[in-house]
């Protein structure tokens, strides 16, 4: 059976609309969030775009997208994620194709078939594909580059369109030169006259992308820069990344690879060495080797990151599969040869079973439920907000509590008039340390400005369960409150419900009052409402924290139990705070004179 083109690409987008949960911050802040500035002049910027270790192009190429459909008056939020989605689904199946054209010509249909199953069925390539991530860009990059890679090199031809292919996925994202290294060492020591040859026609026109690159990151920015240059000095030179974790440099071998590959790990485990082997000689067995080198060298430079993703993997997963793939075809010739027809059979359909459960269970797991929580609460706040709203009475003003960029902003919100604040990523550390302090200080930095916020996104796990009592004791509670579901991610502060709280400004007052001894605004942190010091037992869970009939916990199994007197902010822990100089107030001497305050 020949797979065409049109199975790839209806494969692909099925999963672009099939998907429905938050994956990862660079999926919205490195591509969508920045599109959505260029194209409709508004955006979240985030660190990455203020030291230009990304290039513009990626979120260009989205923009215009998103011109045409504001041209034409569709640009519904929905559209707004889903196009950029297809795009990228249309983009790797173009690439699918070409590579899975050059496997057929290589190792014929068989393998060629056995690795599109792979592909299709693999819970991680399924589930990342379709995303807004320059991973995936970089893995549809590279299955071109393969796909017109010459393996058995003629000296009268120049191949340069692999080195141009390989110059704009550079230009993208830099770490993709070590998956090209080993294509490039190996047509200098195969054929360096042909190499020269085709470097007169490449390098001028890789020169001229270089520049084009540089030319266009300089004009929005401002000032010269070289996107590949500040992406390798800030995360990989000055390991900045390392802000957002570190892990072992084991961590892809015991990890990553276990859990992305699941029951073709063992075939990809064999076969990798087998090929490197003398007695084992299968069709194609050179251009499989230079393959496995691009991997197994992607994996090790990768590990000396002390930063480590799965996503960062996604690359080279195409062509792991296609050493399994290789593995069961030869596994099905020996069973073939050595076993009767019925256990043939029934061992091939028990591994097709158990192979399309385990990723279908994954695919169910990561594409609809893990995490759904983070975009469909920022769609219930879209909702609940008003579509034409203008900053004449009071401009709304959403923040968000919980992991730097745990959110998607602007470009699912898509409302002018909204202004967001979040918890950036160098205050992540400070934030899950002391969730309640570093409130406390970020409110009184705002002074009385913050009573514009109106809307607050907080993720109830136990890493900041302490920050309800200050939420609950400055009118961010009622029955406004939304509730999503999310199961626990690896990730352990990324776990737990995503909750709405929309301000009450009935109970304003709680949050600044006027001293009149002192003659200045005090943020007083001090006032709980009475329900929550008048709990029933001294062993209250979180889900007794009831308003009326909103819940803050569907389910509480998990979470830790806590003593409804320490759930009283004390005083002295308030005046303790280092760098605090402002006077804490109490119900009692607290004098509001709206006149006088001024917003």
């Amino acid at each position: 059976m020949e797979i065409k083109w049109w199975h790839f690409v209806l494969f692909r987008c099925f999963g672009a609309f099939f998907i429905k949960t938050y994956f990862n911050p660079d999926e919205y802040y490195q591509s969508m969030e920045m599109a959505h500035r260029l194209a409709f002049g508004y955006g979240v910027i985030t660190w990455d775009w203020n030291f230009g270790v990304r290039t513009y192009f990626y979120p260009l190429v989205i923009s215009i997208a998103y011109r045409i459909l504001g041209y034409f008056r569709v640009d519904y939020p929905y559209l707004l994620t889903l196009v950029p989605r297809l795009m990228h689904a249309i983009f790797v199946a173009i690439a699918e194709t070409m590579f899975y054209k050059r496997l057929v010509q290589i190792f014929g249909k068989r393998v060629a078939n056995w690795t599109t199953f792979f592909m299709f069925s693999n819970w991680f390539v399924f589930n990342l594909s379709p995303r807004t991530l320059t991973n995936t860009v970089e893995m549809a990059f590279l299955l071109i580059v393969l796909s017109l890679y010459p393996y058995k090199i003629d000296k009268d031809k120049k191949y340069w369109s692999y080195l141009v292919v390989c110059a704009i996925s550079f230009c993208i994202r830099c770490t993709a030169a070590v998956c090209f290294i080993p294509l490039g060492l190996h047509h200098i020591l195969c054929h360096f006259s042909n190499f020269k040859k085709t470097l007169t026609v490449a390098l001028p026109i890789s020169l001229f992308i270089f520049a084009g690159f540089v030319a266009l990151d300089s004009y929005y920015t401002g000032e010269l820069c070289v996107s590949s240059y500040n992406f390798f000095k800030v995360n990989i030179w000055e390991q900045g990344s390392t802000i957002f974790g570190t892990e072992a440099f084991s961590f892809y071998f015991t990890s990553t690879l276990p859990k992305v590959f699941l029951t073709t790990l063992p075939l990809f485990a064999c076969w990798i060495v087998a090929i490197w082997t003398s007695f084992y000689q299968p069709r194609g067995k050179h251009e499989l080797r230079i393959m496995s080198a691009i991997l197994i060298l992607n994996i090790l430079v990768t590990s000396l990151n002390p930063h480590k993703e799965d996503r960062f993997l996604m690359p080279i997963i195409p062509l792991a599969l296609l050493i399994a793939a290789v593995g069961a075809v030869e596994t099905y010739d020996y069973l073939k040869k050595n076993y009767r027809r019925k256990v043939q059979r029934f061992l091939v359909a028990w591994f097709l079973t158990l192979t399309l459960m385990v990723n279908g269970w994954n695919i169910y797991e990561k594409c609809l439920y893990e995490d759904y929580g983070r975009h469909a609460i920022v769609d219930v706040l879209r909702d609940t907000l008003e579509p034409d709203l203008r900053p004449i009475d009071r401009m709304p003003s959403v923040m968000f509590l919980g992991e730097c960029l745990g959110y998607p902003l602007s470009s699912v919100i898509h409302r002018r008039f909204v202004e967001t604040r979040y918890v950036s990523c160098q205050d992540q550390t400070d934030f899950m340390k002391s969730p309640q302090i570093w409130f406390y200080r970020y409110m009184k930095q705002l002074g009385p400005d913050s009573d514009h916020i109106t809307h607050i996104v907080v993720t109830a796990n136990q890493f900041i369960w302490n920050m309800y009592r200050v939420l609950y004791a400055t009118g961010f509670i009622g029955d406004n409150n939304v509730e999503v579901n999310s199961i626990p991610d690896y990730k352990y502060r990324r776990s737990g419900d995503a909750i709405l709280l929309r301000r009450d400004f009935s109970e304003k007052e709680e949050w600044w009052y006027y001293n009149a001894t002192t003659s200045k605004w005090v943020f007083n942190l001090t006032l709980l409402p009475d329900w929550l010091s008048e709990g029933k037992s001294n062993n209250a869970t979180l889900t007794d924290l009831k308003y009326h009939n909103a819940t803050v916990f569907n389910d509480t199994s998990s979470h830790k139990k806590v003593s409804v007197e320490d759930q009283k902010l004390r005083p002295d822990l308030l005046s303790n705070l280092e760098g605090s100089n402002q006077t804490v107030g109490n119900s009692s001497s607290r004098v509001l004179d709206e006149k006088t305050k001024t917003v």
